[in-house]
Parts: structure tokens; sequence; C-alpha cells
């Protein structure tokens, strides 16, 4: 090499470097200058990202939570769904089973009502026909059987109780003096005697005798249906008489009783 040339070179290096010192221009990298700095701004760098990938776990298991949810919601619907179905079906059958009761029923309302037209005459005859009984038959009881009438009377007037139950307090009061017939009783009244009031004791076999006794027991006589008046009897009756009427009172037990019917009394002085 030529000894001018190496000497351009030389001096060439040496005004690189003051070049380069009097700029400023660093020889080495910021790493090297300050790896304290490095090493933190790294530690922070993987805090965040364990931090972003802590919140993205938790994000990542609540929707996994909500689809988890999600699912059994809809599963429990399915099912619901399936269950009304079946309950609409079974109503459906239903509806139509009482769509063609109601048919039914409309037919049996239009009888019902022509029934209770054809009833309710019916009724009031049949009143009628109790209130003549019970004029013409032996006088027993009257009070009761005259308020039983009237309170007949009055509960067909009412609007507020079913024919039905009408129909039925009618047969009832039917029943009751059927049952008369049948029976022995013994009470206390007020009868006419002579033209006057008087307390007595009184005997119904049936409707075959009706008898009184005055309280005194000086009197005594039966029911007499032809002339419609009370006739005395002997005092030779007095003992069957009192006999009959212990054994309506209870008082005895049920024995055979020798009394005078009406038309064997009739002539009785």
């Amino acid at each position: 090499m030529h000894p001018i040339d190496k000497r351009s070179d030389t001096g060439m290096s040496h005004h690189g470097l003051i070049v380069c010192l009097l700029l400023g221009v660093p020889l080495v990298s910021p790493a090297a200058a300050d790896p304290a700095a490095t090493v933190e701004e790294a530690v922070k760098t993987d805090e965040r990202s364990l931090e972003h990938s802590r919140s993205t776990q938790l994000r990542i298991d609540e929707m996994d939570d909500e689809t988890r949810t999600a699912v059994a919601e809809y599963s429990a619907v399915v099912r619901e769904l399936g269950e009304l179905d079946t309950y609409n079906a079974q109503l459906a059958s239903m509806i139509a089973t009482q769509i063609d009761e109601l048919g039914q029923f409309d037919g049996e309302l239009a009888r019902i009502e022509e029934t209770q037209r054809q009833i309710v005459p019916l009724m009031t005859r049949m009143i009628e026909v109790l209130e003549e009984f019970v004029r013409l038959d032996t006088p027993f009881l009257p009070e009761e059987r005259r308020l039983r009438l009237e309170e007949l009377r009055n509960l067909m007037a009412r609007a507020d109780v079913a024919i039905s139950d009408k129909f039925r307090r009618l047969l009832e009061a039917y029943q009751v003096e059927a049952e008369y017939g049948q029976t022995i009783e013994a009470y206390q009244d007020e009868i006419e005697l002579a033209g006057e009031s008087r307390s007595v004791d009184v005997l119904r076999f049936g409707r075959t005798g009706l008898y009184y006794r005055t309280l005194d027991g000086k009197g005594m006589g039966h029911w007499d249906p032809t002339s419609g008046q009370w006739r005395p009897m002997s005092a030779g009756n007095s003992e069957a008489l009192d006999h009959a009427l212990r054994v309506a009172r209870r008082q005895l037990p049920p024995d055979l009783v020798q009394l005078p019917v009406a038309a064997a009394a009739r002539d009785t002085p």
C-alpha cells in the first residue's frame, strides 16, 4: 500500500471519531444503558397480559354459565310446551263433550219449562183437594192442619222457592194426612159442646174414631160424622176411654180397647 494512502485512512478514522464525540451519539444500545428499567417494563407487560387473560377467562366462564342457564330454561320451556299441548288436547276433547251436553241440556230445559207450566196448575189443584178433604174429614187437630194448608198457599206464591221444593212440601203434607189414618194420638183441645167452648182431652183412633173427655172426667163423647156434631157417651165407657188415652200417651203398652164407633154410638144417650 502507498504511504500516502495509509495516512489518509488514519486521518479519516480520527476525524470520524471526533465527529461522533462532538455530536454526542451514544456508542452503545439503550437496553445496555438501563437494564433494570427494561426488566420492570417486561414484568408489567406480563402482568397486564395475565390480567387480560384472567378477565377474558372470567368473561368466558360467565358466558358459559349463561349458556348453560339458557339451555336449561329452553329445555324447561320445551317440556312445558309439551305438557301444554297435551293439556290443550284434553281440554279440547272436554269442551267438545260439554258442547254436546249443553245441546242436550237445552232440550231438557225446554221440557222442564213445559213441565213447570203443567205442574203449577196441578199443584194448585192438589192444594184445593187437600183443603176440601180436611174440611170434610174428622175434625182432629184443626189448627195444626189449617196452618199447614196456609203455609202451602203462601209457599206457592213465593218466587224465590223452586218448583221442586214446592212440590216436595206438598207431597209431605199429603204424606202427613195419610199417616193420620194409621196412628193413635191423644192431645188437649178446645171444642164446642152445647154452644159452649170446653177444654177437653181428645183421643184419635186413626180416622175411625174421635173421642173427648172433659178435664174433670165427668163428660165424654165421640164425633158423629153423619150429623157433624159431638155426641155424648154413657159413663160406662169411662174406663175404656181412660185406658185408651193412657195407651195413646204411651203410659201403657198397646192393648185391645173397646169403644163404640160412630155408627154404634150414634144413638147412645
